[in-house]
């Protein structure tokens, strides 16, 4: 293995008939070539975070390469370097082995890699232990919330004379992360179509917020490109809301809305900004 800003340099030189150029030789990618009468396999790689390459030749013709390689690079100072050097730049890259740097204690939000997580999927494995009551930060919790007042009881739900008749009988609550700052949020279900009740975490002041003007957000479709979220607020097959929530410095706020109308052969689009004004009323007709 050759690692370093330098290292396509110094191949270049040992191996002249080879182009190791983006192009050429894109990441993640081998090619086996003939060097000095035997067969080299170079794969591009890196296991430190550094522009790296792994040359497998032959055990009889190591030398050999090792000491081409240093006699091409006398002018870049190359040194070698062992594994407890290798482990530790992988692992200030943030190239985590599962096992080494993690046990069963740590999760994706606690390395800062919330971003992997499938929000949009319903389960996984270990969607438990991510859904848990508190935030954690280091070895300590820093904030937590008290849902006692959350009661759950048992009564018929079956006939309309009943005074609960259509009303939820228990509420879901959920840990995830709206605002993409790192720091779980509290959800919690508040309507049997979806509308949901958002708590977001503030870090700064370490206490969760009540977003009242996030009430009516039902998200459906994430950019995260753009940070924004994409929530369906009800309709129809012929028409329908829909809203569009900015990600700014981890506040969540109203951003666009659009209304969907369909008929016989035309549809209604008409698009409006936070301030209610309309930015595109447009009929379109299918012929």
């Amino acid at each position: 293995n050759i690692s370093g800003p330098k290292s396509r340099i110094i191949l270049s030189r040992v191996f002249n008939n080879i182009d190791f150029s983006n192009h050429k030789f894109p990441y993640m990618t081998f090619n086996t070539f003939d060097y000095l009468n035997y067969k080299v396999r170079i794969l591009r790689a890196s296991f430190t975070g550094e522009q790296g390459y792994e040359i497998y030749v032959p055990p009889k013709y190591a030398l050999t390469l090792w000491e081409r390689i240093f006699y091409y690079s006398r002018d870049v100072d190359l040194v070698p370097y062992g594994t407890e050097t290798m482990h530790l730049l992988r692992a200030e890259k943030g190239y985590i082995i599962v096992g080494q740097e993690t046990d069963g204690t740590v999760t994706p939000l606690d390395l800062n890699l919330n971003w992997m997580i499938g929000k949009k999927k319903k389960d996984f494995i270990g969607k438990r232990s991510l859904t848990r009551s508190d935030i954690i930060k280091g070895d300590s919790v820093i904030s937590n919330m008290d849902l006692s007042y959350l009661e759950l009881e048992a009564f018929s739900n079956s006939y309309p004379e009943s005074k609960r008749f259509m009303q939820i009988v228990r509420d879901d609550i959920y840990l995830v992360d709206e605002n993409y700052d790192s720091y779980l949020d509290f959800t919690i279900q508040w309507n049997s179509r979806g509308f949901t009740s958002y708590w977001i975490y503030n870090s700064d002041k370490e206490i969760f917020e009540f977003k009242k003007e996030l009430n009516y957000m039902r998200p459906y479709y994430i950019d995260c490109n753009n940070n924004l979220i994409y929530s369906f607020q009800g309709g129809t097959a012929w028409y329908y809301d829909s809203y569009a929530y900015k990600i700014n410095n981890g506040q969540i706020e109203f951003y666009q809305s659009l209304y969907h109308q369909m008929g016989d052969g035309y549809r209604i689009e008409r698009y409006k900004d936070a301030n209610d004004s309309i930015i595109v009323n447009d009929t379109i007709y299918n012929d």
